[in-house]
């Protein structure tokens, strides 16, 4: 799965087609190498994300497994779902250590994102759930019958999901 910072979006090309990936890095997980790759810019060589903010290297041994959902908060720290661990992890945008966000039950999260009010959803696969972890801290199931294994979620700009 990917994510970029939202000032992603750039123009596209002379001839209409939208640009590789804007002028913002583009963010990558790598579900089997447990990492989670940053793409420059405009291209190039990917380098490795890592989880202490520290350069631009492979992520430290901090226990990432199967990473996959990925999404940036408005204040620019990314967040990963860490489905092999059954937990999301905050990588923070100015650096320093991530840290592991207060929702509890988590079976395998999927995907992730973001109201405007800066609340959390979480595609939490094998519950068959998504879960909402509001700014203000706890968590509530959200009321969606006949989920089987979610695996991506998308909120509308300007709408709140919940």
């Amino acid at each position: 799965m990917c994510a970029a910072p939202i000032a992603s979006a750039a123009p596209g090309t002379a001839d209409g087609h939208p640009p590789a990936h804007g002028a913002a890095p583009l963010y990558v997980s790598d579900y089997t190498d447990n990492t989670v790759l940053r793409l420059p810019p405009g291209g190039g060589d990917p380098a490795t994300v890592p989880a202490d903010g520290g350069p631009q290297t492979t992520v430290p041994a901090t226990g990432l497994s199967q990473p996959t959902g990925l999404a940036f908060d408005r204040r620019g720290n990314l967040f990963v779902s860490d489905s092999g661990n059954n937990r999301v992890v905050e990588l923070p945008a100015g650096g320093g250590p991530q840290r592991t966000v207060p929702a509890t039950g988590l079976n395998s999260p999927y995907g992730l994102a973001f109201d405007p009010a800066g609340a959390l959803y979480i595609a939490d696969f094998d519950n068959d759930r998504v879960v909402k972890v509001p700014v203000r801290g706890g968590q509530r199931t959200l009321p969606v019958a006949g989920l089987h294994t979610p695996a991506g979620l998308a909120v509308p700009p300007g709408r709140d999901a919940y």
